[in-house]
């Protein structure tokens, strides 16, 4: 298994407006079946990853498109803790409307060699989407926060790692996206080295 194989996660927003954009981009990058256009404030991905799904990279300022706002910004604002490198901003759509907003989303495409997981899940639940068949193969949830507390699936060092197997208990839950859910035990062989401290 690999988890998300695509480094990447689109946060869950409720901004009124954009709630039903995010999970239209969620279902979308969900089923793997074409590239997704998606504008999402936050994106956790390796610098490569980054790069190969941005919609417009730069190396300076006048590189980027003109936003909605007349700015153009190329990489990070200062104190950002993501790594913008090389990115275009662009202002959100649901602040296109407040004059003078500087652009703090990111237009990204994402490809079915991608795999989605949202933040908000992830950091309130410890659940995030995994690819079987090192990362070819269907998708699964799996919860990992109560049994492996230590284990930060959005953490640099483990964007991209492969599972080599979990163990736990399977259950379907129909409001989730994807249905099925492992929920990874906690005797020492239900998860490998790499998932632990």
């Amino acid at each position: 298994m690999r988890p998300f194989q695509k480094q990447l996660e689109i946060p869950f927003t409720d901004v009124e407006g954009s709630l039903a954009k995010e999970v239209a981009c969620r279902d979308n990058c969900l089923k793997r079946d074409g590239a997704v256009a998606i504008t999402t404030k936050t994106v956790v991905a390796t610098p490569a990853v980054m790069q190969a799904i941005s919609e417009y990279t730069c190396s300076n300022d006048s590189d980027c498109p003109a936003t909605t706002s007349g700015q153009q910004k190329c990489g990070n604002w200062e104190g950002e803790e993501l790594d913008y490198t090389g990115v275009c901003r662009t202002v959100c759509p649901w602040e296109e409307t407040i004059e003078g907003i500087r652009p703090n989303c990111v237009d990204v495409r994402v490809g079915p060699e991608q795999v989605c997981a949202e933040l908000s899940t992830m950091r309130q639940y410890g659940q995030f989407v995994v690819a079987l068949d090192d990362g070819t193969g269907p998708l699964i949830n799996i919860v990992t926060k109560e049994s492996l507390v230590e284990f930060i699936p959005d953490a640099q060092e483990n964007l991209g790692v492969n599972i080599p197997f979990i163990q736990g208990n399977l259950q379907q839950v129909r409001a989730a996206r994807p249905r099925w859910i492992v929920y990874v035990g906690k005797l020492p062989n239900d998860s490998p080295e790499v998932m632990k401290p």
